[in-house]
Order: C-alpha cells, then structure tokens, then sequence
C-alpha cells in the first residue's frame, strides 16, 4: 500500500494536544496508537517500563542552588553594608527574593507552571515510577530471520529548547564567573557569586518547566508517520526482517522508554539491528539526519540515493531517543525536522516515509535476504534506489 499523506496529517492532527510523562494523556496517545496499529493487522504488546521519578531530584537540585544563592546574597549584603541594622539587610534580602520569583514565575509562563503543578501531582500519585505506556507492534518474518529493525518514537511532549534569552543567560553566567576569579576585591567577588546563582536558577527554572503549548513540534508527526508506517509496510519487506513499531514513554523525564528498550537489546545481540527514530519529521523542507557511525552513514547513503535533500548533524550528545541505542552499540540514526516549528511540509512527510522503508528493504538486503524476482505483486515495486534514475 502506498503512502498516504492526506492521511498521515489527519492522524497528526489526532495526536495534536499536550502529552506530559506519565500523564493520562500520554496514555490516552498511546491508546489512540495502539488501536490504528490492530486495525492494520500488527500484533501490539503493552510494555511496562521502570521509572525513576526525576521531579523530586530536580527540585532538590533547585533547592539547593536556591539555598547557596540565599546564603551568597546574605553575605554580599553583609561585605556591601556592614554598618546598617540587621533588619534593614534582612528587608532588601527578602525584596531581591520576591523580585526574583516574580521574575522566574515571568519567564516561565503559565503553561510552564502548570506543567510543574501537574508533574508534581504526577509523582506523588507515583504514576512516573512505573509505565504502562510503551506500545511496541510486532509483525515478525515467517522464517527465522537474522535481522531486524525497530522504527521508533515518543509518545510525550519534548522539554522546550534552548532560545536565545536561554544563550544570554548562559554568557552572563561565564562572564560573571571570569570576573570572579580575576576579582580582587570581596565585595565584587560576592556579587559576581550571586548572579552567577540567580543565573543558574533561571537556567533550571526554564529548561525543567518551561512548557509550550502544543504545537506541530511536539512529535505529532512522528506518530501519525508510526501509525501510517503501519499500513504502508505491507510489502516484502516484512518477510525478509523482523520490524518492530515502537512508541516510548518518559522521554521528558530522562529517557526511559527508550533505555529500557536499548537494555533488553543490548542483552541480545544476536541479530542484526537497525533502530530508527522519528523525531517530529515533516517540519520544514529539509530531512535532518542526527547520530553517529554506521546507522548515520546508513541513513545518509540511502537518502543520497533517493536524492532526498537532508543535513547531517554529527552530535555525539544529541539527546534524542536514538542515544540510549548508540551507547549500546547498535546503530541507529534519528530523522527529525526542525524542533523550532513551522508548517508540516507533506512533500517532506513523504519523503522520510520513503527514506524509512528504503533503510527498511536496504537492511534486508545487507542482512543476506533480498526478496526474489517472484515474490513482487503487481502493487509492489522496487525501491527507487534500484530503479533507473529520470
């Protein structure tokens, strides 16, 4: 069956509301998932994954930074002020405070507190210390086979990245900690530690609870390409390798899903495997490649021959879900679009489909089983790689 992109945009519009870790929402995705996957003939299983809860250790790192940066100012006031009353120091101390939460509650937003309210009631519910949200699909080849490939995405809504205050506030932080050690007066030094603290609390705030509303990046489009995936693999593809469609729960949290994915496989190694991750492909004109080594330069090979246009980012600390399997030694390679946003370009949408069942057939291939001349219908036709160019 070929590739449907009216449909694969609908079912990103089915998955196009806010997904928090652990939430019934994610839950809620995943149910919508697990059910396109059945109508299409896959054999879904539940996977329940053991989770940390990361809430309580971020706050207590937040603590922390909030207490050093109390006792910090305390003493600049003291160095600054030794001769005014005690309660007069203690007055501006508590202003600077108000001011400062003000500040955070401001750049946060409201999305973001809300998030923070409902990841707290998450854990102390104790929903983030086991999931039930994993769904893999399985549809294994007939024989024994020796290869297999797992196409995988997350089902929550990815933190908010790195803006440019976020860039600001990390160049003010090095600043004021070059001063403090070229510093030759306590006083100057005092401060400096100070803003370097008030900086880094900002920097916490933000990267752990900043949350965006829903948008075209939060992996709609991964989905919705899992779940059309599922209808658009019937070809001989599936009777060469074994294919798993897998949707992973936690990735906000700190990757969970995907790490206890990538520690089943390390245990066994016995068959050749590929791990692709769909990362909210579709977002711009451009296929952006992300990971290291031989699924990156798998990916880029077969998109060269497909002459799908694609960057290539060879970050080794990329922290998309196709990591935890790198660190296990199995190749894989994320395709992301843009993670800023934008219109879902389907010309782009369709080519990441095409370029996940070319690396599909192409491992086939590579693992020994390459499919007959008989054994294509009259619906399936070679892959483009293969077919004369023009």
């Amino acid at each position: 069956m070929k590739f449907d992109v009216e449909r694969a945009l609908r079912l990103a519009m089915d998955f196009g509301f806010q997904r928090l870790s652990g939430s019934e929402e994610e839950r809620e995705a995943a149910d919508r998932l697990d059910s396109h996957l059945k109508n299409s003939g896959w054999k879904v299983e539940r996977v329940m994954t053991r989770a940390g809860c990361r809430f309580p250790g971020v706050m207590l790192i937040l603590f922390l930074t909030w207490f050093c940066t109390a006792y910090l100012l305390w003493r600049a006031l003291r160095l600054s002020f030794p001769t005014w009353p005690k309660g007069t120091r203690l007055g501006l101390f508590l202003i600077a405070f108000l001011l400062c939460a003000a500040w955070l509650r401001h750049t946060i937003g409201r999305h973001g507190i809300l998030a923070a309210r409902r990841r707290f009631g998450l854990c102390c519910a104790g929903h983030h210390m086991v999931s039930k949200s994993n769904v893999v699909a399985s549809r294994q080849a007939p024989h024994q086979a020796s290869a297999r490939i797992l196409i995988l995405s997350h089902l929550d809504t990815p933190l908010a990245q790195f803006e440019r205050w976020d860039r600001f506030i990390l160049g003010l932080a090095s600043g004021l900690l070059l001063i403090l050690c070229l510093a030759f007066s306590p006083i100057l030094a005092a401060w400096c530690a100070v803003g370097i603290g008030f900086a880094l609390i900002e920097l916490e705030a933000r990267s752990w609870f900043r949350q965006a509303p829903p948008s075209e990046a939060d992996n709609r489009t991964g989905l919705a390409l899992l779940a059309e995936l599922g209808e658009t693999l019937e070809s001989r593809t599936q009777r060469q390798i074994e294919i798993y469609l897998v949707a992973v729960s936690g990735g906000a949290l700190g990757q969970f899903g995907a790490l206890s994915l990538s520690d089943a496989l390390g245990k066994n190694q016995q068959k050749s495997t590929l791990v692709v991750n769909l990362d909210s492909p579709g977002l711009g004109k451009e296929l952006v490649l992300v990971g290291t080594g031989e699924g990156l330069e798998f990916a880029r090979a077969a998109a060269v021959d497909l002459w799908i246009p694609h960057r290539v980012s060879r970050s080794a600390f990329c922290s998309l879900d196709h990591r935890p399997f790198q660190f296990q030694r199995i190749p894989s390679v994320s395709l992301t679009g843009s993670r800023r946003g934008g219109p879902i370009d389907p010309a782009s949408l369709a080519a990441t489909a095409q370029l996940v069942m070319e690396m599909a057939w192409r491992w086939a291939k590579q693992a020994g089983h390459s499919p007959p001349p008989d054994s294509l219908n009259q619906e399936e036709t070679p892959a483009r790689s293969v077919q004369n160019p023009g």
